[in-house]
C-alpha cells in the first residue's frame, strides 16, 4: 500500500498532482490512500473520484507548533494502523510531517517537491509606486528582452523604447507610452551579467514581493519571510530522512542540489502530467478542482473535440479565434496570491490598449475584438480589480473568480498566460499546451522546460510589462501564429507532459525504493 500526504487547504497544484497521481497508481493495481488536512474541497474531489482517504485536522499550512505535534501524532497513528510499504509526501508541511512519523515507524518516504518555497527569480519584483501622473505603475529590477529571457540582457519593442547605461551593473529601460490612463513613464531596471561568468549579480539578500497597493500591509510581509525562512531551514534538517526526492522539474533539481537537500545519487526529475482533454476520464487520472496552487490547476477539459495527433480539428483551433466567433480570450488561470503576478498582466493590457510599444497602432487596430479573462481568487483579487479600473481597462478585463474546472477555463482561448516570480513545473502551462493554445509565460522555475521560445509560446522575463504586452500583440494580430504554435503546444504535451507518463515514472520510483513491489 502507498500513503499519500498533502494539505487539502485548498486544491492547487500539488493536490491536483496527487489526485491524479492516486488514480493512476489504483488504475495499475497498487492501494492506495491520501492522508490530507482538514475537509474541503479536497476532500470532497477525492470522494467523488472515489479515493481512500482520511482528514487531519491540524495538517494545515501555517507553521503552529502545538497544532504540527498533534499532526504528527495523528500521522503517525494513522501510519501504525495502515502499515503502508511506502509514504509519498507533497507540499512543504506534509513533507516535513511525513518524514518525521515515516523514520519513526522505520517505513520509507519518498517526497515531491513542486517547487521550493523560497525559491527567488531572476529579477528582483519592485513595489507598486506612483509615477508623474498619479497613477500607479511598477519599478522593476529585471531582464527584458522581446520574446525569450536571457541573463544580463535588456531589449524591447522598438521605436519608442530607449536604452541608457545607469552605473556599473545596472540598465534602465523607459518605455514611454500610455498619456490617458496612467503609467506615461515605466522605467524597468536590470541587473547586467557579472563579467565573465554570465550569471546575474547576487541579489539582495532581503525578501521582496509584489504587493498591490492596500491588499497587504507590513506585518504580512514580514510573516511570509519569516515563513519562507523556516521553510528552509526545515528542508535542511529533514534532507537526510527521505528515501528518495523527486523534483517536477530540472530547475527544482538543480535548487535542491544547490542548497544541499537534495542526494543526487537518490534524487531524479519528473515532469508534472495532466489529463488529456481529447480523452476526458479515459484516461484515467484527469485532474479536477479549483484555480491556484503552486503554478497548477486541476481539471479535465471541457471540449472533447481534440484530437491525438498534435493537431486540431478546425472547429477547435479557431473557436473564439476571429471576431465572428466572439472576443479573443487571453486567459490567466491562477489564484491571486504571491508568487503570482496579475499586476504585470494588466499593466500589459495598458500598453496593448493604448499602443505604446512602437508598433503601427494599439492591438484594436489590428483584432476588432479581444478580452482577458483571469480565473481564481484569493487574497489580492481585490486590489487587481482596484489596479484594473486604475489603469483604466475595466472595460478589457473580466474577473472569473474560482473556476471548478481550471483547465476548461482555457479552453478555445486565443493565448494562456502566466505571470509569476517563481514557479515549479506550473500546471496551467501544462493544461494550456493540452488544449492546444500557444503560452506565454514568465521564464522562472520550470517554465522553460515546457514553453519552447517561438515554437509553443512566448517566454518573458518576470515583472516585464513591455515584454509581454508585445508578445500578446504578436499572437493576437496573427491567427496563422496562433494556429502553429497551438499544434507545436499540443504535440509537446503529448511527447513529455502526458499523466500516464508521470505515473509510470513515479511508479517506478516507488517500486525502486521498496524493493520492487509497493
Amino acid at each position: 500500500m502507498v500513503l499519500v500526504v498533502t494539505r487539502a487547504d485548498r486544491i492547487g497544484g500539488a493536490q491536483v498532482h496527487v489526485l491524479d497521481l492516486a488514480r493512476g497508481l489504483r488504475a495499475r493495481g497498487v492501494p492506495t490512500v491520501v492522508i490530507t488536512g482538514p475537509p474541503g474541497p479536497f476532500t470532497t474531489a477525492l470522494e467523488q473520484a472515489g479515493i481512500p482517504h482520511r482528514s487531519l485536522p491540524h495538517l494545515v499550512r501555517p507553521v503552529r507548533p502545538l497544532a504540527d505535534l498533534r499532526a504528527l501524532l495523528a500521522l503517525c497513528s494513522v501510519l501504525r494502523q495502515l502499515n503502508p510499504a511506502l509514504v509519498a509526501a507533497h507540499s512543504t508541511k506534509a513533507t516535513w510531517l511525513a518524514r518525521l512519523a515515516a523514520a519513526s515507524l522505520g517505513i520509507p518516504c519518498v517526497i515531491t517537491v513542486h517547487g521550493w518555497p523560497w525559491a527567488t527569480p531572476r529579477t528582483t519584483p519592485g513595489r507598486v509606486t506612483r509615477n508623474a501622473t498619479g497613477r500607479r505603475g511598477t519599478a522593476r529590477r529585471g531582464t527584458a528582452r522581446r520574446g525569450t529571457a536571457r541573463r544580463g540582457t535588456a531589449r524591447t519593442g522598438r521605436g519608442s523604447t530607449r536604452m541608457r547605461s545607469e552605473g556599473r551593473r545596472t540598465t534602465a529601460i523607459r518605455t514611454r507610452g500610455i498619456r490617458k490612463r496612467g503609467i506615461q513613464t515605466m522605467r524597468i531596471r536590470a541587473r547586467a551579467a557579472e563579467a565573465g561568468q554570465g550569471r546575474p549579480a547576487p541579489r539582495r539578500s532581503r525578501l521582496r514581493r509584489l504587493r498591490y497597493a492596500g491588499a497587504q500591509d507590513g506585518a504580512g510581509h514580514r510573516s511570509e519571510a519569516v515563513t519562507l525562512a523556516v521553510a528552509r531551514w526545515g528542508e535542511r534538517l529533514l534532507a537526510r530522512l527521505a528515501a528518495a526526492v523527486i523534483t517536477v522539474s530540472g530547475h527544482d533539481y538543480r535548487e535542491g542540489l544547490r542548497h544541499g537537500l537534495v542526494d543526487p545519487r537518490r534524487a531524479v526529475v519528473i515532469p508534472n502530467g495532466v489529463a488529456d482533454p481529447a480523452a476526458g476520464r479515459g484516461e484515467g487520472c484527469g485532474g479536477t478542482g479549483g484555480t491556484g496552487g503552486s503554478g497548477g490547476n486541476g481539471g479535465t477539459g471541457r471540449n472533447g473535440g481534440l484530437q491525438a495527433t498534435g493537431r486540431l480539428p478546425a472547429q477547435v483551433r479557431w473557436a473564439g479565434q476571429d471576431g465572428a466567433a466572439g472576443p479573443l480570450r487571453v486567459v490567466m488561470v491562477a489564484r491571486f496570491e504571491p508568487p503570482k503576478d496579475h499586476a504585470t498582466l494588466l499593466q500589459a493590457v495598458a500598453l496593448l490598449e493604448e499602443g505604446s510599444l512602437g508598433s503601427p497602432g494599439p492591438v484594436p487596430n489590428c483584432v476588432p475584438n479581444w478580452v482577458v479573462e483571469l480565473a481564481g481568487d484569493g487574497p489580492l483579487l481585490p486590489g487587481a480589480v482596484k489596479l484594473a479600473r486604475t489603469l483604466g481597462i475595466g472595460h478589457r478585463v473580466r474577473f472569473l473568480g474560482a473556476q471548478p474546472d481550471g483547465a476548461g477555463a482555457v479552453q478555445d482561448a486565443a493565448v494562456a498566460v502566466l505571470c509569476s516570480q517563481r514557479e515549479g513545473l506550473p500546471l496551467a502551462v501544462l493544461e494550456a499546451m493540452a488544449a492546444g493554445v500557444p503560452v506565454v509565460a514568465s521564464a522562472v522555475g520550470g517554465v522553460p522546460e515546457a514553453v519552447r521560445p517561438g515554437v509553443t509560446g512566448y517566454l518573458v522575463p518576470p515583472g516585464d510589462p513591455a515584454a509581454l504586452a508585445h508578445c500578446l500583440r504578436l499572437l493576437l494580430a496573427d491567427p496563422i501564429l496562433r494556429q502553429r504554435m497551438g499544434a507545436a503546444a499540443r504535440a509537446r504535451y503529448e511527447s513529455r507532459f502526458t499523466v500516464d507518463r508521470m505515473v509510470e515514472a513515479t511508479l517506478a520510483v516507488y517500486r525502486r525504493v521498496c524493493g520492487g513491489s509497493s
